[in-house]
């Protein structure tokens, strides 16, 4: 009993190791694609509110503002450098990650079986090999992005907090430079439009980062898979072609051409 949990925690260990920081960031936002579960109305309003956010806070007011600044070349190069184009890019990797979320489940419960029935320990070290990068990809990426993201919004509180809001256009007093179509200059409509922006600035650094990262992460592990076929497969023709039955021959390279064979598919 005791040897079946240790292999269900060492099981688990290992996924842990191969998901990294992935299935914690997209389940935040809604598009991690769970093979076992069948309810999706949380992830579903999850999605909704984050898009909402990052598209009435973020995108569209941005866009709408490049009219009213478009004399000043400096400002149009920040709106598109420094929140436009990188949040249209997350955005569209959201909606991606969305849309496909159902096609992708059946490729995430292959990828939990491959980690749950591995069989000998040179699987285990050929997998391993291949999930430590990808959880390192996963893990710094997200983490150099989020830094940069709260170095700029802190910079940027910082500024609004010593600026005299009379003085200044009310665009100039929000974390992400943007047009509203009203006063904004009360302290409670700045809080809400601030933290709002807040809000879209961390989804997207999410949907930006980490979109790029699960796609990392399963390529890597088709590697770990191709590997321990090229190891099944010399080690069927070099040593046990000629311990094996025939019927035991042919069973086991057509398990390997399956799944060579899921793995293009």
């Amino acid at each position: 009993m005791s040897t079946l949990i240790d292999a269900i925690l060492g099981s688990l260990n290992r996924l842990k190791v191969a998901l990294g920081w992935n299935r914690r960031n997209m389940e935040l936002i809604g598009v991690w694609p769970e093979p076992t579960r069948t309810d999706e109305r949380l992830p579903n309003f999850k999605v909704l509110f984050f898009l909402s956010i990052i598209f009435l806070f973020g995108i569209l007011p941005e866009n709408v503002n490049l009219y009213f600044i478009s004399g000043n070349l400096d400002l149009v190069m920040e709106n598109l450098t420094m929140a436009n184009l990188p949040g249209v890019n997350a955005m569209i990797k959201f909606i991606y990650a969305w849309y496909y979320r159902k096609s992708l489940k059946p490729v995430i419960k292959c990828f939990y079986d491959d980690w749950y029935t591995v069989k000998t320990e040179e699987e285990k070290v050929l997998m391993l090999k291949m999930a430590k990068p990808a959880k390192f990809i996963s893990k710094w990426c997200f983490m150099l992005s989020l830094t940069m993201l709260v170095a700029y919004q802190t910079l940027r509180i910082f500024t609004i907090f010593l600026t005299d809001k009379a003085s200044v256009n009310q665009d100039r007093l929000i974390i992400y430079p943007a047009y509203f179509p009203f006063d904004i200059r009360s302290t409670s409509r700045l809080l809400i439009i601030n933290s709002a922006q807040l809000i879209a600035g961390y989804s997207d650094t999410v949907a930006y980062t980490t979109v790029d990262t699960f796609i990392a992460m399963l390529i890597m592990h088709i590697c770990g898979q191709f590997a321990i076929l090229k190891k099944k497969l010399l080690r069927l023709m070099d040593n046990d072609r000629q311990s094996k039955s025939m019927d035991e021959f042919q069973k086991e390279l057509t398990w390997i051409i399956n799944k060579h064979e899921q793995l293009n598919g």
